[in-house]
């Protein structure tokens, strides 16, 4: 391929402000190994490497993108043929020198880290992109089998697999504390196995953010088997799956609250187990969460637990949700309550097939049309339905089982840099749901347009804004299974 096709194509993955500088360093061709390409590389260049296995690598600060062929053809074959492999010996990935939104880590399978901490990729203070990776079989003999961050690492997180990656302690699948932000989109976390957190855990006055994303088959020793939130953290969901997870004792197969607040939308919940208390969600110490349009089924020993210890009371409010049992499958225990609202049911959701883990639900569901009125509206127009998966009468499903990982969109503005309009231009090669958002270089976001359902072709949508300020910004284009983001520059 020549160089000038190569860089244009580079380009349209990552939209590099400094077009004329930005650099392509090509691994192995150019140098024999990844982390002397990144040593040579400065601010906007593209580290490009080809299939093979290579050796750990540490980004050192460096504002550049590292990606696989996958960057240039969509192959989700490129991710599972470039590899980086740790040969368990320390940590497979680094970002620990303050890395932020323009570190990028894009198309590999990150695995056979082995480590005290965060064994596939080890981020505390950063906080980087990461994309289209497999993370797995990584083990640590403390906390983050797959991914580890703390004091106020906060990466964005899309089309991702973490799988079977094991820890001895905390966040088996990934570790977050101490001020932490991550934001997951299009990610399966499965069969990770950890004392407490199998998938996920996060704790002390961090905050997830998640959509799209799967939780499944995860273990954990004490609590939490697919997630767990500890001590003065935020969790939001919506748009996903937590299934078959489990906790041998003490609380939550499924997600544990621990004096922290969860906020969860058109999630289902489903065959998780415990041998303590709430198969499905357990809260407990000044927790407050709040339960939209959710499907808790088949969860033992019951849906839900509250153990309220102290001041103010532990709350769970509930409402549009099917809940198996009903209130019948809420166990209170100490200071908590239930808030039972509006519009509950107790009926089978009907899924297409539940003992193979596929949540979508057929025609004749009780869930269709059933979630919260005022909830903002199925893709297709209708009133919410109640689970992960909304029932289109079309045939469009949403979102897809196998968005992770899939091929990318073109996405690109015009002009670039712009003063106080401009154009995001998007490309959409296969018919399906869209969504768009803007954020600001700290993850901020500043517009969200909604989802919509988008034929093939080129689309072109004309933005206002006189009123930002001077700065960098990220839109990240979100199909049923694609994804794609680009970066652009207002000058005032």
């Amino acid at each position: 391929m020549r160089f000038s096709t190569l860089l244009t194509l580079i380009l349209l993955f990552t939209n590099s402000i400094n077009i004329v500088d930005a650099r392509i360093l090509e691994v192995p061709t150019q140098y024999g190994t990844i982390q002397l390409a990144i040593n040579d590389a400065e601010v906007d260049d593209t580290v490009l490497v080809h299939p093979g296995v290579y050796q750990s690598i540490d980004f050192i600060g460096k504002a550049i993108l590292v990606g696989s062929e996958f960057i240039l053809n969509g192959d989700a074959r490129s991710i599972e043929n470039t590899i980086i492999d740790a040969e368990s010996s320390g940590h497979v990935v680094r970002f620990q020198t303050f890395e932020n939104r323009f570190s990028r880590l894009s198309g590999f399978t990150i695995r056979n880290g082995r480590a005290t901490d965060g064994g596939g990729i080890y981020c505390p203070q950063a906080s980087p992109i990461l994309s289209h990776l497999i993370i797995t079989n990584n083990y640590v003999t403390e906390d983050g089998g797959g991914i580890y961050g703390t004091e106020g690492s906060s990466p964005i997180i899309s089309d991702v697999i973490i799988r079977e990656n094991t820890s001895a302690e905390q966040g088996a699948g990934m570790y977050f504390a101490e001020d932490c932000d991550p934001r997951l989109t299009n990610v399966l976390i499965e069969r990770n196995h950890g004392s407490s957190g199998g998938g996920i855990y996060i704790r002390s006055n961090s905050s997830i953010e998640m959509s799209n994303v799967r939780i499944l088959n995860n273990e954990a020793g004490s609590l939490g088997g697919g997630i767990a939130c500890h001590r003065d953290c935020e969790m939001q969901m919506e748009r996903c799956v937590i299934a078959g997870n489990s906790a041998e004792n003490l609380y939550a197969g499924g997600i544990y609250l621990g004096i922290s607040n969860g906020e969860m939308s058109n999630v289902t919940i489903c065959g998780n187990t415990t041998e303590g208390y709430g198969g499905g969600l357990s809260f407990s110490g000044r927790s407050d969460v709040i339960v939209a349009n959710t499907i808790f089924w088949a969860n033992l020993p019951e849906q839900i637990a509250g153990r309220g210890n102290s001041n103010p009371q532990a709350t769970i409010e509930l409402s549009f949700n099917d809940l198996q049992d009903g209130q019948n499958a809420i166990s209170i225990v100490g200071n908590s309550r239930v808030l039972f609202r509006n519009g509950n049911i107790d009926s089978d959701p009907l899924f297409v097939n539940i003992d193979h883990q596929d949540f979508h639900i057929t025609d004749d569901s009780p869930c269709i049309d059933a979630g919260n009125p005022d909830s903002p509206a199925d893709p297709d127009g209708s009133v919410s339905d109640i689970g992960a998966y909304y029932f289109d009468p079309n045939g469009v499903i949403y979102p897809d089982k196998q968005s992770v990982p899939m091929d990318i969109e073109i996405l690109d503005v015009y002009p670039n840099p712009f003063n106080s309009r401009f154009q995001l231009r998007y490309t959409i090669t296969d018919p399906g749901v869209i969504s768009i958002i803007l954020f600001d270089i700290m993850g901020k976001q500043i517009l969200d347009f909604g989802s919509e359902y988008a034929q093939t072709g080129t689309y072109f949508r004309d933005i206002n804004a006189v009123n930002w300020v001077s700065g960098i910004y990220i839109a990240r284009l979100q199909s049923s299974n694609k994804s794609a983001f680009t970066r652009f520059v207002c000058i005032k």
